[in-house]
């Protein structure tokens, strides 16, 4: 008889007390009941180690750090001992609906060229109050373009096949801060397939303490920009100066100046070109990937206006059309 389990969630903790029953108590409360749950405590010194004591789920087992190893580490330690075909992902200050092991259990059964499944999330705050929600791109061809310039997966809200991951390294030690952007990337430039669901089957809680806004958000941004520079250099040559230039563009919006727009633009078109040439995205996405290049290139302008003269969007078109004539 084959008692191992069809999911194994895990879950990272290092001082975390003021979230952790919810986000527990939300994977007990799972539809979906045959998982185990895999709780790394990493070194907490708060009260986080007695929330986890007063649980007596079967289903819960709690892994000791004797040091704060980090979240890399830890959750490679969880993938090492679990007995799941698949693998739930779990933040200790994040939520998740009741339906989403069912609903993601459900996608990867029916879909086996798919390794890595996220979802749609709700945005909450401090004290659990709605403030928005994000739909992230579901379509596989056109989710691996964009995840060559931003993560398009939140962490917490994936599923994905436990050999597949282990096949690969699981997650890179050396990575201690957006270690999921990493890891994806990894995956698709080995023609690994990743998806997202456009059904919230998380609440994401996005609060000053959290790694991408909390006191490492600067190390995070710093890690997910070596990311993408890897991306793009599996496609097309880019110097590390002109990628700082890039990155000031598309994720700081900020353009000084002029010399600066051309290497933006400069960029952004041997990239693409390079990126459908070797990867040979449908016509339809083709077409999709070229109107957000040309929208990025209209923004550098946009950005440079904004920047220099503190001019509106329009005018910003305007000295576009006028440069580019």
């Amino acid at each position: 008889m084959n008692n191992k389990p069809s999911i194994s969630v895990i879950m990272g903790v290092h001082n975390g007390a003021k979230y952790l029953r919810g986000a527990i108590d939300s994977i007990l409360n799972q539809a979906f009941a045959d998982f185990e749950f895999l709780i790394v405590n990493d070194a907490s010194t708060d009260e986080s180690t007695s929330i986890l004591s007063s649980y007596a789920d079967q289903r819960i087992k709690i892994i000791n750090n004797s040091e704060n190893l980090g979240l890399t580490k830890s959750l490679n330690k969880g993938l090492a001992i679990a007995q799941g075909e698949y693998i739930a992902r779990m933040d200790a200050d994040d939520i998740s609906l009741p339906e989403r092991f069912e609903v993601q259990k459900k996608f990867l059964d029916e879909s086996p060229k798919i390794a890595v499944v996220g979802s749609a999330t709700i945005i909450i705050d401090d004290n659990n109050k709605e403030s928005g929600s994000k739909t992230p791109v579901t379509d596989p061809d056109l989710l691996k373009f964009y995840v060559q310039l931003k993560n398009q997966l939140t962490h917490s809200s994936v599923m994905f096949r436990k050999n597949v991951i282990l096949e690969i390294g699981g997650y890179d030690e050396s990575v201690k801060y957006a270690q999921d952007y990493d890891l994806w990337s990894r995956l698709l430039h080995k023609k690994i397939m990743l998806s997202n669901i456009e059904k919230p089957l998380l609440k994401y809680r996005f609060h000053q303490k959290s790694i991408t806004q909390g006191a490492t958000k600067g190390k995070a941004y710093e890690s997910a920009m070596k990311t993408v520079y890897k991306n793009m250099t599996h496609y097309t040559a880019i110097s590390q100066e002109e990628f700082e230039i890039f990155a000031e563009s598309f994720h700081s919006h900020k353009v000084p100046t002029l010399r600066k727009v051309i290497i933006v633009q400069k960029i952004l078109s041997n990239f693409v070109n390079a990126y459908i040439k070797k990867e040979t995205p449908s016509l339809e996405n083709t077409k999709k990937i070229n109107a957000y290049i040309r929208r990025e290139k209209i923004n550098s302008f946009k950005y440079y206006a904004a920047y220099r003269f503190n001019l509106p969007y329009r005018v910003a078109r305007s000295i576009k059309r006028m440069i580019t004539k």
